[in-house]
């Protein structure tokens, strides 16, 4: 976050009971380019409001059970970020005997500068230390507060980005080396630029080979935090690519909610109530395409239900971060004592869409509307396939050089109320075809299930829709390689 707005170490994954999310059109707005000052921030929301449309049938496996041996890896994007989405995941992992790598992003130096930045690393270090992390176990990529979007949207991958804090390159002095992780990969800090930040982090997953990486979720509204996301799926996305053996879960959890302060509230208030669960985000269905029934519910160890603030161990982690606000007992920070956490889980290992060649019917390429944009792990209105000018007839096409067995597909419509698929057919290169109802109007998931097969292309036609440009937001195909036991 960058200011803005042990008896029993078992995790406890319990399904979620909460309401059906409902299908909206989303509001239209720009994130908010600061959001340390809250006054600003609830200023700034309520004047703007942010569409971001991510898909939730990622959870089409059951979450995972802590086991001996897992690697575990937190990607934050700033100090302080590892504990408010993770804390509980950390404590109990690294007690289970699990290994446990925190990966933080940026500095958080927007305000203070460099010296800014080198002071919250080593909050970072104490707070880990608090729940038994050793320093080594943490890894600063050491980019600018603010810069992750910019980053992630220079149409040049080598074009140099200065942040606020008036570096150009990528600095640390805590952590694993006690410098950057692309100073201690290279022996030199790497450029403020698309292609490093990208590199660094597919390094830290080949050399770290996660079974689980948990992180902030696309539909954050802090920029940092959403396209830290994007990041790391690109990431993920370019490695199984090029073969990674392991492919990890990936484990979504928002920091910020959808047009947090826009009513007065910051989520997930009230403060430190270690006794109850995370509340539903607001404007979570009108927003996003995430359902609050389908998260996976981590239960806290047991310290961390204790009922006093002076020893509760999330309390404790969180007091490390005093220039966060963690010196002062009543701030936003603490809300994050609940007694769960909870992760939309998104399972890469399995979707195999990203896999393959996409070809479409036609594409909006002046608007950033590609077919490749329909298989980017990315699931809102800006990373979407639209057509030109069609409707029944629209197609795109998933082609893989092997063979692979599916027998799941999930479908997101483009959100919004103007264009719906209302029908449509999967086909696949066996000759075989499976009939697609009405999409859901806003671009929650439609999952089509059906008998295992073993194909090298899948396609869906669109056969009746609304509007004028249909399209899709995401297309995700679930299987694995014909012939693996996986």
């Amino acid at each position: 976050m960058s200011k803005s707005p042990a008896n029993d170490n078992r995790l406890d994954r319990s399904d979620a009971v909460g309401p059906d999310a409902k299908s909206h059109a989303p509001l239209a707005c720009d994130r908010a380019p600061g959001l340390r000052d809250r006054s600003a921030l609830r200023a700034c929301l309520t004047a703007w409001f942010v569409v971001v449309v991510v898909g939730l049938f990622c959870c089409l496996a059951p979450p995972s059970a802590s086991a001996q041996g897992k690697t575990i890896m937190i990607v934050a994007p700033h100090p302080d970020d590892e504990a408010l989405c993770c804390a509980a995941i950390i404590s109990a992992a690294h007690a289970n005997g699990d290994t446990v790598k925190v990966i933080v992003v940026t500095n958080g130096d927007f305000f203070g500068g460099a010296s800014e930045g080198f002071l919250r690393e080593g909050e970072s270090v104490s707070a880990m230390g608090v729940l038994g992390l050793p320093e080594s176990d943490l890894i600063f990529l050491g980019y600018g507060d603010q810069l992750v979007k910019p980053l992630y949207d220079s149409t040049s991958p080598t074009n140099i980005l200065t942040s606020n804090a008036g570096q150009s390159q990528t600095y640390a002095g805590r952590g694993l080396g006690f410098v950057d992780y692309h100073t201690f990969l290279t022996g030199t800090p790497g450029p403020y630029n698309r292609a490093t930040i990208l590199s660094d982090l597919e390094a830290a997953i080949q050399n770290l080979q996660p079974d689980d990486i948990y992180v902030t979720s696309y539909f954050d509204i802090h920029p940092d935090h959403a396209y830290t996301y994007a990041f790391l799926a690109e990431a993920v996305i370019a490695l199984q690519r090029q073969g990674l053996a392991k492919v990890p879960r990936v484990h979504e959890m928002t920091i910020h909610a959808p047009c947090e302060g826009c009513d007065g509230y910051l989520w997930p208030e009230p403060v430190f109530t270690p006794s109850q669960p995370f509340p539903v985000p607001p404007y979570l269905a009108s927003m996003t395409e995430y359902q609050w029934n389908q998260t996976e519910r981590v239960r806290v160890p047991v310290a961390m239900e204790d009922a006093s603030q002076a020893t509760n161990l999330n309390a404790r982690a969180l007091a490390q971060y005093a220039s966060q606000g963690g010196s002062n007992p009543a701030d936003w920070l603490y809300s994050f004592v609940k007694k769960d956490e909870f992760f939309w889980i998104r399972n890469f290992p399995t979707n195999v869409a990203p896999l393959g060649t996409v070809t479409v019917s036609s594409e909006d390429t002046a608007a950033g509307k590609s077919g490749a944009k329909a298989v980017d792990q990315k699931i809102d209105g800006t990373a979407e396939w639209a057509t030109v000018g069609q409707t029944a007839g629209a197609s795109i096409r998933v082609t893989w050089s092997s063979a692979k067995t599916v027998s799941n597909v999930v479908l997101y419509d483009r959100p919004g109320l103007t264009e719906n698929v209302l029908s449509g057919t999967l086909s696949f290169s066996d000759g075989s075809t499976v009939a697609v109802g009405a999409l859901p109007t806003g671009g929650n998931g439609a999952l089509v299930s059906f008998a295992p097969r073993s194909v090298t292309w899948a396609q869906f036609t669109v056969d009746s829709a609304a509007g004028s440009n249909a399209g899709l937001s995401e297309i995700e195909i679930f299987g694995k390689e014909t012939g693996s036991a996986a």
